[in-house]
């Protein structure tokens, strides 16, 4: 995913700007959240992963991997571009 342009700026505006989510791609990996094992560092954490992109930013992830684009209700356009990529050898 390339974002052309983000839109509102997310400091002013920090709920509601498009973040894009993935989820841990383990099965069943978030079946026991608690509010201990939700809060822990990320390398340690069994939930979802959340990035707020910035223009010009390049987002490139395995399509193996569930995610979603949250939506962006602010008033500046948010442009972005998604495309499918396949490697050959």
């Amino acid at each position: 995913m390339y974002c052309a342009s983000r839109g509102d700026d997310a400091e002013q505006h920090p709920h509601n700007m498009g973040d894009v989510v993935f989820y841990d791609p383990r099965a069943n990996a978030s079946m026991f959240l608690d509010p201990t094992n939700r809060a822990m560092r990320r390398e340690l954490s069994f939930n979802s992963f959340k990035i707020t992109p910035r223009s010009g930013d390049l987002l490139i992830f395995p399509s193996f991997i569930t995610h979603f684009v949250e939506p962006y209700q602010g008033e500046l356009p948010r442009v972005t571009v998604a495309a499918n990529f396949w490697a050959t050898s």
